[in-house]
């Protein structure tokens, strides 16, 4: 699984210092469009909502890349 932030959820992460935090997130892959994804660091979540899954083929193999946006925007199911 691969991650992806948009430009408005990678800086909201490296506003709030959490940029380093989200290059060892991996979500199942049963995660859906509409999700919401709280990053918990100490006390204080950072929310962020799955807006993309895409499957990326390769001679390899598959992945799947799973985008977030910030700020996570109800009625996304």
């Amino acid at each position: 699984m691969k991650l992806v932030l948009t430009r408005s959820a990678l800086l909201e992460a490296e506003r709030a210092g959490i940029a380093a935090p989200f290059e060892k997130v991996s979500l199942p892959g049963e995660c859906m469009t509409g999700d919401l994804v709280s990053l918990k660091i100490g006390v204080t979540e950072h929310h962020f909502m799955v807006i993309r899954r895409r499957w990326i083929v390769t001679e390899e193999g598959a992945t799947l890349e799973v985008t977030l946006d910030h700020p996570p925007r109800p009625g996304g199911r």
